[in-house]
């Protein structure tokens, strides 16, 4: 899933007056999380780099999480509105949806990758 492409399925799923700017920060804060909590711990992401997305970023940039786990950055983009807007019942719910799929692209990473910590103790 490209920014351009996360940002419109949100703002066709879920109404809002957020900035491109706005939404295109929390999609970097959530690939950071991904590079930092998933990617790095893998075999050849060591030194994976992740410079973050601003407003000057190519809004074709392809995000980190791959089909079937993009629908995770809707979730979280969706959250944030939530939380920002103060609907904290609704909030609960939602990031609930993305932790669930945030999890399940981690769980599928992990068995498609070799962790790090699996080389030190088995070489």
């Amino acid at each position: 899933m490209k920014i351009i492409e996360a940002i419109r399925t949100l703002d066709e799923l879920k109404a809002n007056t957020y900035s491109t700017e706005i939404k295109v920060a929390w999609l970097s804060r959530l690939d950071n999380m991904v590079t930092v909590n998933v990617l790095r711990h893998y075999v050849g992401n060591e030194e994976f780099e992740f410079t973050g997305y601003d407003e000057n970023t190519d809004p074709e940039t392809e995000l980190l999480m791959p089909e079937p786990f993009a629908e995770a950055y809707i979730r979280y983009m969706s959250a944030q509105i939530d939380l920002h807007n103060a609907d904290y019942e609704e909030y609960n719910n939602t990031v609930e949806l993305f932790n669930d799929m945030y999890q399940q692209f981690k769980n599928w990473y992990n068995r498609n990758h070799t962790a790090i910590i699996a080389t030190k103790y088995f070489h």
